[in-house]
Formats: structure tokens, sequence, C-alpha cells
């Protein structure tokens, strides 16, 4: 019985996952992961995006009812939490390295977030955040590791301009940041951890 009240409630979350992300992605994600997934696939299919879409909605939806249905069972276990780190430095890997290949200058106009906010570019700058606070909840806030994450993105920054994947921009390194210290700050909160990790020895 308990069984079959599981499979119910992970049925019905996905339900309500596939909808809701249905909508975020195609209104709001879905020319922005087009750009950023242009290298691999679109450039491959030009006319046709249907099975990219559906791709990504799926596999959205799957992770998002799994987060959802682990927390509700009692928190994330460590094997689901590789596999997520796994997909996410994959992905962070491309999108720092390849997503804009052939592409190279500089901006040091740190005013150049405010313009994006006020003139359609809000989406870009929230996923400049978004992105990196999955990396900030594996370290603790401390100088040592602020100045790694600096060094680092500094470091990122710099070779995508030399070898031509991207524009060296003052505005993503505050942004990614931010990101890292959200990250951070998010993981050390108490009500998150036994929110998040209560159950975190158990398997899927």
């Amino acid at each position: 019985m308990q069984k079959f009240k599981n499979i119910f409630l992970y049925c019905f979350l996905f339900i309500i996952c596939f909808f809701t992300i249905r909508f975020v992605y195609m209104n709001i994600l879905y020319h922005h992961t087009m750009i950023i997934f242009d290298f691999i696939y679109y450039r491959m299919h030009p006319n046709d995006d249907f099975y990219f879409v559906l791709f990504m909605i799926l596999f959205l939806t799957f992770i998002g009812t799994t987060f959802i249905y682990q927390i509700i069972k009692g928190g994330l276990n460590k094997r689901f939490i590789k596999i997520l780190y796994i997909f996410y430095f994959l992905f962070l890997i491309y999108f720092l390295f390849f997503k804009t290949i052939g592409i190279s200058g500089v901006n040091f106009n740190i005013l150049d977030t405010i313009n994006s906010i006020l003139y359609g570019g809000a989406i870009i700058v929230f996923m400049n955040i978004v992105f990196f606070i999955p990396l900030g909840c594996l370290f603790k806030l401390t100088k040592k590791s602020s100045i790694i994450f600096l060094i680092s993105i500094l470091f990122v920054e710099l070779s995508q301009n030399i070898f031509h994947l991207g524009i060296f921009d003052i505005n993503d390194i505050i942004l990614n940041y931010m990101g890292f210290v959200i990250g951070n700050t998010f993981i050390e909160n108490n009500k998150v951890k036994n929110i998040l990790f209560n159950n975190s020895n158990q398997d899927i």
C-alpha cells in the first residue's frame, strides 16, 4: 500500500512539474536555451527543435519531480546529489567554454548589468547568478574560498577572450560571485540543511 502511495505521489508531482516547467520553459527559457545549445544541436537541425525542447522539458521535469519527491519523503540522498552535480559540471563546462566559440572581446562597463535589467536582459543576469549557486553550495564562505573562486573565474574569463571562446566581462565575474555567495549562505542555513539532507544517506 505504501509503495502504491509513493508511486501515486511521484506521478502526481511529475504531472504538476511537467505543466509548470513547460510553461516556464516555453515562455521564459526557450529562447535562451536555444542560444546556449546552438553549437551542439540547432546548427544540425535548424528547422526542427521539437525533440530538443521535448528532451529539455522532460529532463527538467524528471529532475524537479525527483527533487521535490525526495524532500517530501525526508531529504535528498547522496546518490541523487552526485548525479545532479555530474550534469551540473558538464553543463557548466559547456556554458563557460563552448557556448560562444569564435567570439572575443572585453567589457569593463559595470553598468551593463543595470542596462540589461532595464532593457529586457534580466533573464541573462538571473542565469549568470543562478548557474553558480550550486557551486557555492560545495564550499563554506571564507576569505580563502572567495579568493580561489575569484581567481578561477578570472582565469576563465581571460581564457574566453584569449582563445575566442567568449567575452571577458567584468559583470560576469560580479554576477557569478554573487551566485557563489548565495550558494554558500544558502547551504550553511541549518533549516535548509535539515530540509535537504535529513535523509541524505538513503538510496534513491
